[in-house]
């Protein structure tokens, strides 16, 4: 197995860093919204939510679909870049849940080795197509006294 990656690439850790860009990220992969859509729907402030759009807009994570006039203004829509793929789940865990978990993760990197491995030689047998450059991000903290 390789060793887990350094996860500082702003893209990856920053987008991953607040729980509200994953949610806007979780939402602009099933479909395009405007940051007023997103904040209505989560009931988060709309300057918060246009606040971490901006950011993952910034980190290449999201790209601008369409334009709509509004009141004199342009609302913005969204959607997420490329094939991203963000799932946060908010679990409860005793000790015991939390390693379970933690070893499905390790078997998960395994096998996604294995799955690159596999790519790399299909693609060195002259395969027409080019290899995707792609990123796995698996993360298991405990949350913060306070929140969640």
């Amino acid at each position: 197995m390789n060793p887990p990656r350094d996860t500082s690439e702003p893209p990856i850790a920053k987008a991953l860093a607040h729980p509200l860009r994953a949610e806007i990220l979780a939402i602009l992969q099933r479909r395009e919204a405007s940051p007023t859509e997103i904040a209505q729907e989560i009931g988060a402030p709309l300057g918060n939510v246009a606040y971490h759009v901006r950011q993952l807009v910034s980190f290449g994570l999201l790209e601008l679909v369409r334009e709509t006039p509004r009141r004199g203004a342009l609302e913005h829509h969204y959607r997420a870049s490329g094939s991203v793929h963000v799932t946060r789940a908010p679990l409860t865990l005793d000790d015991r849940g939390r390693e379970e978990l933690a070893e499905q993760m390790r078997a998960l990197s395994e096998r996604a080795d294995r799955i690159a491995q596999e790519s790399d030689r299909r693609l060195s047998r002259g395969s027409r197509r080019r290899g995707r450059r792609c990123e796995l991000v698996m993360m298991l903290a405990d949350t913060p006294p306070g929140r969640g």
